[in-house]
Protein backbone atom coordinates (compact mmCIF):
# COMPACT_ATOMS: atom_id res chain seq x y z
CA UNK A 1 0.00 0.00 0.00
CA UNK A 2 2.72 2.53 0.60
CA UNK A 3 4.62 1.84 -2.66
CA UNK A 4 1.08 2.59 -4.39
CA UNK A 5 0.70 5.52 -2.73
CA UNK A 6 4.40 6.91 -3.29
CA UNK A 7 3.56 5.77 -6.76
CA UNK A 8 -0.38 6.53 -6.87
CA UNK A 9 -0.49 4.27 -9.33
CA UNK A 10 -3.90 2.90 -9.98
CA UNK A 11 -2.51 -0.70 -10.79
CA UNK A 12 -0.72 -1.22 -7.24
CA UNK A 13 -3.56 0.00 -5.52
CA UNK A 14 -5.51 -2.71 -7.10
CA UNK A 15 -2.57 -5.70 -6.69
CA UNK A 16 -2.84 -4.22 -2.63
CA UNK A 17 -6.54 -4.99 -2.44
CA UNK A 18 -5.77 -8.27 -3.90
CA UNK A 19 -3.39 -9.14 -1.78
CA UNK A 20 -5.07 -7.54 1.23
CA UNK A 21 -8.43 -10.28 0.20
CA UNK A 22 -6.00 -12.64 -0.19
CA UNK A 23 -4.96 -11.59 3.68
CA UNK A 24 -8.63 -11.90 4.62
CA UNK A 25 -9.23 -15.61 3.68
CA UNK A 26 -6.20 -16.09 5.55
CA UNK A 27 -7.15 -14.95 8.53
CA UNK A 28 -9.18 -16.63 11.50
CA UNK A 29 -10.69 -14.03 13.89
CA UNK A 30 -13.43 -12.01 13.04
CA UNK A 31 -11.74 -8.70 13.78
CA UNK A 32 -8.76 -9.65 11.90
CA UNK A 33 -10.83 -10.86 8.18
CA UNK A 34 -12.53 -7.55 9.55
CA UNK A 35 -9.65 -5.62 9.10
CA UNK A 36 -8.12 -7.11 5.63
CA UNK A 37 -11.43 -6.61 4.13
CA UNK A 38 -11.48 -2.82 4.95
CA UNK A 39 -7.83 -2.56 3.92
CA UNK A 40 -9.08 -4.55 0.45
CA UNK A 41 -12.18 -2.17 0.14
CA UNK A 42 -9.90 1.29 0.84
CA UNK A 43 -7.46 0.36 -1.45
CA UNK A 44 -9.61 -0.48 -3.86
CA UNK A 45 -11.85 3.16 -3.27
CA UNK A 46 -8.11 4.65 -3.68
CA UNK A 47 -7.57 2.30 -7.19
CA UNK A 48 -10.61 3.92 -8.79
CA UNK A 49 -10.24 7.53 -7.00
CA UNK A 50 -6.50 7.70 -8.48
CA UNK A 51 -8.75 7.45 -11.76
CA UNK A 52 -11.21 9.54 -10.53
CA UNK A 53 -8.80 12.02 -9.92
CA UNK A 54 -7.69 11.83 -13.42
CA UNK A 55 -10.81 11.78 -15.18
CA UNK A 56 -13.32 13.60 -12.87
CA UNK A 57 -15.68 10.62 -14.09
CA UNK A 58 -18.53 10.82 -11.91
CA UNK A 59 -19.32 7.33 -12.21
CA UNK A 60 -15.92 6.33 -10.63
CA UNK A 61 -16.51 8.68 -7.86
CA UNK A 62 -19.58 6.84 -7.04
CA UNK A 63 -17.57 3.66 -6.95
CA UNK A 64 -15.23 5.33 -4.70
CA UNK A 65 -17.17 6.64 -2.39
CA UNK A 66 -19.47 3.15 -1.97
CA UNK A 67 -15.95 1.28 -1.19
CA UNK A 68 -15.06 4.47 1.43
CA UNK A 69 -18.20 3.64 3.27
CA UNK A 70 -17.63 -0.05 3.44
CA UNK A 71 -14.08 0.15 4.03
CA UNK A 72 -15.38 2.80 7.17
CA UNK A 73 -17.79 0.15 8.28
CA UNK A 74 -15.11 -2.63 8.57
CA UNK A 75 -12.66 -0.36 10.38
CA UNK A 76 -15.28 -0.21 13.24
CA UNK A 77 -16.22 -3.72 13.06
CA UNK A 78 -12.36 -4.09 13.88
CA UNK A 79 -13.06 -1.64 16.50
CA UNK A 80 -10.14 1.04 14.64
CA UNK A 81 -12.35 4.74 14.81
CA UNK A 82 -9.07 6.03 13.40
CA UNK A 83 -8.91 4.12 10.23
CA UNK A 84 -12.66 4.26 10.05
CA UNK A 85 -12.74 8.10 10.34
CA UNK A 86 -9.77 7.94 8.16
CA UNK A 87 -11.67 6.56 5.15
CA UNK A 88 -15.11 9.28 5.69
CA UNK A 89 -12.07 11.54 5.64
CA UNK A 90 -10.90 10.40 1.76
CA UNK A 91 -14.88 10.36 0.89
CA UNK A 92 -15.30 13.83 2.17
CA UNK A 93 -12.40 14.92 0.10
CA UNK A 94 -13.45 12.95 -3.36
CA UNK A 95 -17.06 14.81 -2.82
CA UNK A 96 -15.09 17.93 -2.22
CA UNK A 97 -13.55 18.00 -5.76
CA UNK A 98 -17.07 16.93 -7.28
CA UNK A 99 -18.36 20.08 -5.97
CA UNK A 100 -15.48 21.95 -7.00
CA UNK A 101 -15.51 20.64 -10.27
CA UNK A 102 -18.57 21.41 -10.60
CA UNK A 103 -18.90 25.22 -9.38
CA UNK A 104 -15.68 26.03 -11.43
CA UNK A 105 -17.85 24.85 -14.53
CA UNK A 106 -20.95 26.79 -13.20
CA UNK A 107 -21.89 29.74 -15.19
CA UNK A 108 -24.89 30.72 -13.14
CA UNK A 109 -22.97 33.07 -10.77
CA UNK A 110 -25.81 32.45 -7.79
CA UNK A 111 -25.35 28.69 -7.84
CA UNK A 112 -21.74 28.83 -8.67
CA UNK A 113 -21.67 30.48 -5.00
CA UNK A 114 -23.65 28.19 -3.59
CA UNK A 115 -21.68 25.15 -5.14
CA UNK A 116 -18.37 26.41 -3.53
CA UNK A 117 -20.74 26.92 -0.18
CA UNK A 118 -20.90 22.91 -0.16
CA UNK A 119 -17.68 22.94 -1.14
CA UNK A 120 -16.26 24.45 1.78
CA UNK A 121 -18.48 22.90 4.20
CA UNK A 122 -17.17 19.09 2.56
CA UNK A 123 -14.07 20.08 2.96
CA UNK A 124 -14.24 21.40 6.42
CA UNK A 125 -15.67 17.91 7.24
CA UNK A 126 -12.83 15.95 5.67
CA UNK A 127 -10.56 17.88 7.58
CA UNK A 128 -11.96 17.39 10.65
CA UNK A 129 -11.57 13.71 10.16
CA UNK A 130 -8.11 13.72 9.14
CA UNK A 131 -7.58 15.49 12.33
CA UNK A 132 -9.52 12.77 14.33
CA UNK A 133 -7.94 10.21 12.63
CA UNK A 134 -4.50 11.76 13.65
CA UNK A 135 -3.35 12.86 10.12
CA UNK A 136 -2.22 16.25 10.68
CA UNK A 137 -0.40 16.31 6.71
CA UNK A 138 -3.52 15.39 5.29
CA UNK A 139 -5.48 17.95 7.35
CA UNK A 140 -2.93 20.50 6.35
CA UNK A 141 -3.72 19.39 2.49
CA UNK A 142 -7.31 19.36 3.02
CA UNK A 143 -7.11 23.21 4.97
CA UNK A 144 -5.20 24.88 1.73
CA UNK A 145 -8.22 23.32 -0.73
CA UNK A 146 -10.52 24.88 1.45
CA UNK A 147 -8.64 28.43 1.55
CA UNK A 148 -8.52 28.35 -2.51
CA UNK A 149 -12.35 27.11 -2.33
CA UNK A 150 -12.67 30.40 0.11
CA UNK A 151 -11.03 32.45 -2.42
CA UNK A 152 -12.80 31.18 -5.46
CA UNK A 153 -16.43 31.52 -3.71
CA UNK A 154 -15.19 35.02 -2.51
CA UNK A 155 -14.45 36.09 -5.72
CA UNK A 156 -17.60 34.36 -7.52
CA UNK A 157 -19.85 36.48 -4.69
CA UNK A 158 -18.09 40.08 -5.83
CA UNK A 159 -19.23 38.66 -9.39
CA UNK A 160 -22.39 37.96 -8.12
CA UNK A 161 -22.92 41.75 -6.31
CA UNK A 162 -21.38 43.30 -9.19
CA UNK A 163 -24.25 41.26 -11.92
CA UNK A 164 -27.02 42.24 -9.32
CA UNK A 165 -25.87 45.97 -8.73
CA UNK A 166 -27.99 47.93 -10.69
CA UNK A 167 -26.72 50.00 -13.57
CA UNK A 168 -25.29 53.38 -12.99
CA UNK A 169 -25.05 56.17 -15.86
CA UNK A 170 -23.35 58.86 -15.19
CA UNK A 171 -24.94 62.05 -13.96
CA UNK A 172 -22.33 64.27 -16.33
CA UNK A 173 -22.75 62.64 -19.33
CA UNK A 174 -24.02 65.60 -21.88
CA UNK A 175 -26.39 66.03 -24.60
Amino acid sequence: MAKAEADESAEAYAEASALFESARDLSSGEKARALALGHSKFAKALEIGTRFSETMDIGLHASATEQLESAAVCYLKADLGSASQYAKACKHLFDGYVYMNRASKEEDHDKKVKLYSVTEKVLQASASSFGKAEQPKKREQVLKLLEKVSEDRELAVSLTELFHAPLVLSSTTSF
